[in-house]
């Protein structure tokens, strides 16, 4: 079983560390650009800000084979899984004293929105025929243009604003008539009785 201080590349070679060069002596290469050296911590910091990735490639100063970060053991444990839409590549990236810092821009766009099948239309639609379903029965041209909930809406507000109107036209109505009958029937008892009959 290896040791704390031994670490394997891909290929099951085991690379000795000394204490020494888990501190210093780390590089990191992102678009094919070197960067470091690194201490372990400086390392850690990168992978937990998410500026490092499990592909990113990482090798030891004295060794030269690059390999990937996330198969060294004592950082691959630190490896979360990208987000949806978050790239593998390693974003920018500083340097301790002595090293070269470079900003790397992002390059990656935005995804293109996407049309989903209900935002298209089954087909056209006629203007006209919407106005002459809208003036025969409330609510029926815009069931026509597939709106059913506003035109149900149209139709028993319609409806129950005529209905209301007609109740208060009909109310008005009978204490007019009401008064007229009254005034009428008087009218003829006055008569009547002037004449003798009541």
């Amino acid at each position: 079983m290896p040791s704390d201080d031994l670490h394997s590349d891909p290929g099951g070679r085991e690379l000795e560390v000394s204490g020494k060069d888990i501190e210093t002596n780390w590089h990191v290469m992102t678009k094919d650009v070197e960067y470091g050296p690194f201490d372990e911590k400086k390392i850690e910091e990168m992978i937990q800000e998410g500026r490092l990735s499990g592909q990113t490639d990482i090798r030891l100063a004295e060794d030269q084979e690059w390999r990937p970060l996330g198969t060294v053991p004592i950082f691959s444990k630190l490896i979360l899984p990208p987000k949806p839409g978050q790239s593998t590549e390693a974003s920018n990236i500083s340097a301790d004293s002595g090293a070269t810092v470079v900003n790397i821009e992002n390059t990656i766009t935005a995804p293109t929105p996407i049309i989903r099948p209900h935002d298209i239309p089954r087909g056209p639609k006629s203007p006209w025929v919407a106005l002459l379903l809208s003036l025969l029965i409330p609510g029926a041209g815009q069931m026509y243009n597939g709106e059913v909930g506003k035109g149900f809406l149209f139709l028993i507000v319609t409806y129950a604003t005529v209905v209301i109107f007609i109740g208060f036209a009909i109310w008005i109505w009978s204490f007019l008539s009401a008064y007229d009958k009254a005034k009428d029937i008087t009218r003829k008892y006055e008569a009547g009785r002037i004449v003798g009959y009541a």
